[in-house]
């Protein structure tokens, strides 16, 4: 494994290096478990740094999707839901019982996906024509294991106006509703400022200067992840005005880490009506 400057290499029988190549490690380890034991050598690399920075993007969840997907395909199994859960628990074991499972997920799924954590399975949805959005790295990274440690103190009026915009966004992307993703966005992250107000490490400055970008630009504003840092959401109805945000937040000395829907489709996930100009 190739990551963060360094090179780690592991063989089945000896100790696991320590930080992310124990992802690799447990993977392996979780997927010999099931049958599919390490029969040839895998080769990793992983871009999770920029200038000396962790980026937050999920680098040990997709350290153990690629390490699962590179063993199924040695075995010639397909990389289905059952290895997707397998990438699931040994992500889990690696964080000492932690973690969603979000993130395993949607690296295993990929594009648009929504996650059901009680079953533990994947819905892949579709991104609606006409809708632009762009992820800005708001400078500093998360740590995801607080912010989701039992620390949070959400009511059961927050909760609930979090989980009802989350089934909003859910059906609004279902039906390729701009005006109803638009909405459900703002409404999730009202109510999340509202968590933020007694969690007081779910925003940062970062954050906060990403979410005055977006509104420069006439975006609308989601906070991703559980908070804290990483990166911040700007969906746009103007294709134009997205450009615009992504060229100035990098002129700016920022990151763009991803642009939608270009960056979805490879996969054939964007919802039809595509003219050929747009397409191309």
């Amino acid at each position: 494994l190739q990551a963060y400057d360094r090179v780690f290499r592991w063989q089945p029988g000896r100790p696991a290096p320590a930080g992310i190549a124990a992802y690799a490690v447990a993977a392996a380890t979780a997927f010999a478990a099931i049958g599919l034991p390490l029969s040839s050598p895998v080769q990793l690399r992983a871009a999770g740094r920029l200038g000396g920075r962790k980026l937050g993007l999920g680098t040990s969840a997709g350290v153990v999707v690629a390490t699962g997907e590179a063993i199924a395909a040695a075995h010639g199994r397909a990389f289905d839901l059952a290895l997707l859960r397998a990438c699931d628990d040994a992500h889990r074991a690696a964080q000492g019982g932690r973690g969603s499972g979000y993130d395993v997920f949607a690296m295993g799924q990929g594009h648009v996906s929504r996650y059901d954590r009680q079953a533990r399975s994947v819905q892949a949805l579709a991104w609606p024509h006409g809708l632009s959005a762009i992820a800005l790295y708001a400078g500093q990274g998360a740590n995801t294991r607080d912010a989701i440690g039992g620390r949070v103190q959400a009511d059961d009026v927050t909760a609930g106006a979090i989980a009802a915009a989350e089934r909003g966004l859910a059906a609004a992307l279902a039906m390729a509703d701009i005006s109803a993703v638009l909405a459900a966005v703002d409404a999730a992250e009202a109510a999340f400022a509202r968590l933020a107000s007694t969690s007081t490490w779910l925003t940062s400055a970062g954050l906060q200067r990403v979410a005055a970008h977006v509104a420069a630009f006439g975006g609308h504003y989601r906070t991703s992840g559980a908070g804290g840092g990483d990166c911040g959401l700007g969906f746009f109805v103007s294709r134009h005005d997205a450009d615009d945000a992504a060229r100035a937040w990098h002129a700016n000395g920022g990151l763009v880490v991803a642009t939608l829907p270009d960056d979805l489709r490879d996969g054939g996930l964007v919802a039809a009506a595509e003219d050929a100009t747009h397409a191309q």
